[in-house]
């Protein structure tokens, strides 16, 4: 989603595209195969001990929900549904965690590592239904979920498998 805008300069009105879509990038590369990886990104009593309780399954327009504990700012629930999955490389999903927010695109992209498996996520589409500036406090607020997930939760759930 865009905005057109307006630079004026001295001469006339300048017509201009300026994206208000932002994303969050995150990259870590875990000590473990991509086979243990792909289980605890795909598996719904995996995700459901480093992200939130999920219906979820790898299967391309399946409809599920991340379910947690509801507070004043949020619903307790998050609508998804698969958008893209490539076995052992690459999941995708929608996201939407109001109706009053347009829905971001999150991907897993699973790579072989010298020690492991580089995992790169991305959670775009952010826009001005977020607030102010894309919704720089939420995307502040998901990107601090995200490292914690998946710098300390993740890791422990694939200790486990």
């Amino acid at each position: 989603m865009g905005l057109v805008m307006l630079l004026l300069n001295k001469r006339e009105a300048m017509p201009y595209h300026v994206s208000m879509s932002k994303k969050i990038v995150l990259d870590i590369t875990l000590p473990y195969p991509i086979e243990k990886v792909w289980q605890a990104i795909t598996q719904p009593e995996l995700m459901s001990q480093w992200i939130m309780e999920t219906d979820f399954s790898p299967t391309v327009g399946k409809e599920f929900t991340f379910k947690g504990k509801p507070n004043k700012m949020w619903r307790g629930w998050v609508d998804c549904k698969v958008t893209k999955v490539e076995p052992q490389k690459l999941v995708q999903f929608t996201w939407q965690n109001s109706e009053k927010h347009t829905p971001t695109l999150i991907t897993y992209t699973l790579s072989k590592a010298e020690n492991g498996t580089h995992v790169h996520a991305v959670n775009e589409g952010f826009d001005s239904t977020y607030g102010a500036f894309s919704g720089l406090f939420f995307r502040s607020m998901i990107k601090m979920g995200m490292k914690v997930e998946f710098k300390k939760k993740l890791p422990e759930v694939l200790a486990q498998v």
